[in-house]
């Protein structure tokens, strides 16, 4: 079974707030009223299991516009690459990941703009 442990949040002036977290899905309230504000968790993605497994998806939910106003980045912390579909993760292994989302929009309507987000990593045995 995978889960992600130690959930840290970082952000840049924002408001944000984790709703739920249960096994590698998380559900978040974001606001980032300024182009360039972002906010950003960090959090172990730990394979409890007795075989490797790898990633399958990475999902990202929100509004129908958020792909509008808003970039995902998905990182390992210790070494900086990007997060795909196909790495693997060791059994009894642990990597510290980093979600960033970052508003790349500049208007009005985001002064008051509220996303509720979600975000998922699949894995399957290898």
């Amino acid at each position: 079974m995978n889960k992600l442990k130690d959930v840290i949040v970082e952000n840049k002036d924002t408001t944000a707030k984790i709703v739920d977290i249960d096994g590698t899905y998380i559900v978040y309230d974001v606001k980032l009223p300024n182009k360039g504000d972002f906010y950003e968790f960090q959090f172990d993605v730990v394979n409890e299991g007795t075989m490797d497994a790898k990633v399958s998806s990475l999902i990202t939910h929100g509004s129908d516009d958020y792909k509008d106003y808003l970039h995902y980045g998905l990182t390992y912390v210790d070494d900086g690459r990007g997060v795909y579909a196909n790495d693997i993760l060791k059994s009894g292994e642990s990597r510290r990941v980093a979600l960033r989302v970052t508003n790349v929009y500049e208007g009005q309507e985001m002064i008051d703009k509220v996303f509720n987000l979600s975000f998922t990593i699949h894995y399957i045995q290898k």
